[in-house]
């Protein structure tokens, strides 16, 4: 995993401390894979995170079960 979404990990793991370290890791993964739209590699990790939080976010409210593994 590139540096940048090492760094996405650890402030999801920080902000989000009733999720595991395990789950984050797919999580940031999962969101990486589905944002491959050709987008400027420096523009990933700010995706990446903001996917995720929304993902989290669904979960938290009940959203579905999927929320964070969505494919």
């Amino acid at each position: 995993m590139p540096d940048a979404l090492v760094a996405v990990t650890e402030r999801l793991f920080r902000d989000y401390p009733n999720v595991s370290l395990t789950e984050l890791i797919e999580l940031v993964r999962r969101c990486r894979n589905d944002i491959d739209t050709g987008a400027p590699e420096d523009c990933i990790p700010e995706l990446v995170e903001r996917l995720a939080r929304v993902r989290l976010s669904d979960r938290a409210q009940g959203k579905g079960e999927h929320a964070m593994l969505d494919d």
